[in-house]
């Protein structure tokens, strides 16, 4: 078990970016979650073979995209100008590219030196029997899938427990590199860990270059776990989509969009 250090950080002012283009809460019916591809002897469930064992803040060993033979991922991933050929997983709620990260409270992007990707960025703890695991799988050659299912929270807590992905999938079809980038949530209960000062739990993106970088409304507030209920940037609750394009930044052009676009005369009509 690491050490637990105290971190300090002024809370940040509840987000005023709430997803206005999103109208009111909805709930999505059916499940988001991508599951249930991988039959062969390794897959430890119906989301891939668990990624790392149970623990509090570690990360799993460096994986290349080139082990797994059966992926298309052959030029790596262009993020942000930066070519990647593999990446950590953080139990904590992320990937990176250049080294693992143990960091349980989520520093406000933009951060210096640390690329990474992060669906839920808070202080995830797998070690108690019912705390969860996380996974990681393709669900075909295109598509690898991060699962942090019914993961619990520190310290060993798991009266309540959060489900989502973190997706990537190639489009290497639209230039080498290129490549799309989904959140998916399935429920979300907690946001943030009994050492972390009470500041929530963060998602978004951060090239680590101090320019390139994209927070999703309500991190780092208590609204960050409403996640799994609004409209995000595509048109089902709890699914966002980004494609990051000749390692552009979402939002650089019309075709690239962050948000959806949304009909003035009708706020609840958005599309692409």
């Amino acid at each position: 078990m690491n050490n637990k250090f105290k971190e300090l950080f002024s809370k940040a002012a509840l987000s005023t970016l709430l997803l206005a283009s999103a109208g009111a809460l909805q709930t999505s019916q059916a499940s988001v979650l991508l599951s249930g591809w991988d039959t062969s002897p390794s897959a430890t469930s119906i989301y891939g073979q668990i990624a790392m064992p149970k623990n509090d803040d570690q990360s799993s060993r460096y994986f290349s995209f080139d082990e797994f033979t059966e992926l298309n991922f052959d030029s790596g991933i262009n993020f942000f100008g930066n070519t990647y050929n593999g990446f950590y997983v953080n139990n904590n709620g992320n990937i990176t590219f250049q080294s693992p990260l143990s960091t349980f409270t989520p520093n406000a992007f933009p951060q210096t030196n640390q690329p990474m990707i992060a669906p839920y960025w808070a202080d995830v703890d797998t070690r108690c029997t019912a705390c969860g695991n996380v996974y990681l799988g393709a669900s075909d050659a295109d598509t690898m899938v991060f699962t942090w299912d019914s993961v619990g929270v520190y310290s060993m807590n798991a009266s309540t427990t959060n489900t989502f992905q973190l997706v990537l999938i190639d489009r290497a079809d639209e230039g080498a590199g290129n490549f799309d980038v989904q959140f998916r949530y399935e429920d979300i209960n907690w946001t943030t860990g009994s050492a972390s000062s009470g500041i929530p739990a963060q998602a978004g993106y951060d090239a680590g270059d101090s320019t390139n970088f994209f927070t999703l409304p309500g991190s780092r507030t208590a609204a960050i776990a409403n996640l799994d209920e609004i409209n995000s940037n595509t048109t089902t609750p709890g699914i966002w989509n980004f494609a990051i394009r000749e390692g552009a930044l979402p939002g650089a052009s019309p075709a690239n969009p962050i948000m959806p676009v949304v009909d003035p005369s009708n706020p609840t009509n958005f599309h692409f």
